[in-house]
Protein backbone atom coordinates (compact mmCIF):
# COMPACT_ATOMS: atom_id res chain seq x y z
CA UNK A 1 0.00 0.00 0.00
CA UNK A 2 1.31 3.51 -0.84
CA UNK A 3 2.13 5.82 1.58
CA UNK A 4 -0.57 9.12 2.22
CA UNK A 5 0.95 12.44 2.47
CA UNK A 6 -1.67 15.16 3.95
CA UNK A 7 -0.55 18.68 3.96
CA UNK A 8 -2.92 21.58 5.76
CA UNK A 9 -2.37 25.04 6.37
CA UNK A 10 -4.57 27.62 7.97
CA UNK A 11 -5.57 30.99 6.96
CA UNK A 12 -8.55 33.40 7.70
CA UNK A 13 -11.01 36.00 6.41
CA UNK A 14 -12.97 38.38 8.21
CA UNK A 15 -16.40 39.13 6.56
CA UNK A 16 -20.13 39.96 6.92
CA UNK A 17 -23.21 38.38 6.41
CA UNK A 18 -27.55 37.72 7.15
CA UNK A 19 -29.11 34.68 7.48
CA UNK A 20 -31.90 34.94 5.80
CA UNK A 21 -35.68 33.58 7.29
CA UNK A 22 -33.29 32.53 10.44
CA UNK A 23 -35.81 33.35 13.75
CA UNK A 24 -32.88 35.16 15.67
CA UNK A 25 -30.42 37.74 15.95
CA UNK A 26 -28.43 35.99 13.16
CA UNK A 27 -31.22 37.48 10.54
CA UNK A 28 -30.03 40.90 11.24
CA UNK A 29 -25.78 41.90 9.46
CA UNK A 30 -23.34 40.61 11.38
CA UNK A 31 -19.42 40.11 11.11
CA UNK A 32 -17.17 37.00 11.62
CA UNK A 33 -13.72 36.02 11.60
CA UNK A 34 -13.42 32.69 9.50
CA UNK A 35 -10.83 30.50 9.87
CA UNK A 36 -9.56 28.29 6.59
CA UNK A 37 -8.06 25.06 6.68
CA UNK A 38 -7.27 23.68 3.43
CA UNK A 39 -5.87 19.99 2.79
CA UNK A 40 -3.70 18.06 0.06
CA UNK A 41 -3.40 14.85 0.17
CA UNK A 42 -1.03 13.17 -2.27
CA UNK A 43 0.41 9.72 -2.62
CA UNK A 44 3.61 10.85 -4.63
CA UNK A 45 6.91 12.73 -4.00
CA UNK A 46 8.50 14.89 -6.14
CA UNK A 47 11.99 13.91 -7.33
CA UNK A 48 13.38 16.53 -3.77
CA UNK A 49 10.91 14.59 -1.66
CA UNK A 50 7.78 17.56 -1.96
CA UNK A 51 4.46 16.08 -2.54
CA UNK A 52 3.23 20.00 -2.94
CA UNK A 53 4.92 22.92 -2.06
CA UNK A 54 3.22 24.73 0.88
CA UNK A 55 3.09 28.16 -1.06
CA UNK A 56 1.29 26.73 -3.46
CA UNK A 57 -1.16 25.69 -1.12
CA UNK A 58 -1.06 29.04 0.76
CA UNK A 59 -1.38 31.12 -2.30
CA UNK A 60 -4.71 28.92 -3.72
CA UNK A 61 -5.98 29.27 -0.11
CA UNK A 62 -5.41 33.10 0.08
CA UNK A 63 -6.84 34.13 -3.30
CA UNK A 64 -10.18 31.67 -2.34
CA UNK A 65 -10.21 33.75 1.23
CA UNK A 66 -9.21 37.24 -0.72
CA UNK A 67 -12.21 36.81 -2.51
CA UNK A 68 -14.02 37.31 0.82
CA UNK A 69 -12.68 39.18 2.93
CA UNK A 70 -14.09 42.11 4.19
CA UNK A 71 -17.44 41.95 2.23
CA UNK A 72 -20.95 41.40 2.65
CA UNK A 73 -21.09 37.99 1.78
CA UNK A 74 -25.10 38.26 0.60
CA UNK A 75 -23.68 40.07 -2.61
CA UNK A 76 -21.50 37.87 -3.83
CA UNK A 77 -22.53 35.08 -5.70
CA UNK A 78 -23.68 32.30 -5.12
CA UNK A 79 -24.72 33.81 -1.06
CA UNK A 80 -26.69 36.28 -3.33
CA UNK A 81 -28.80 33.39 -3.72
CA UNK A 82 -28.39 30.91 -0.77
CA UNK A 83 -27.80 31.38 2.42
CA UNK A 84 -23.94 32.05 4.01
CA UNK A 85 -24.38 29.61 6.78
CA UNK A 86 -21.31 27.91 7.73
CA UNK A 87 -22.14 25.14 5.69
CA UNK A 88 -22.49 26.73 2.56
CA UNK A 89 -19.51 28.37 2.89
CA UNK A 90 -17.60 25.67 3.49
CA UNK A 91 -18.64 23.96 0.52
Amino acid sequence: MAATYTLKILTDFASAHTLRNYPGACSRMHGHNWKVEAEVVATRLNDIGIAIDFKEIKTAAREIAGRLDHYYLNDIPPFDQINPTAENIAS
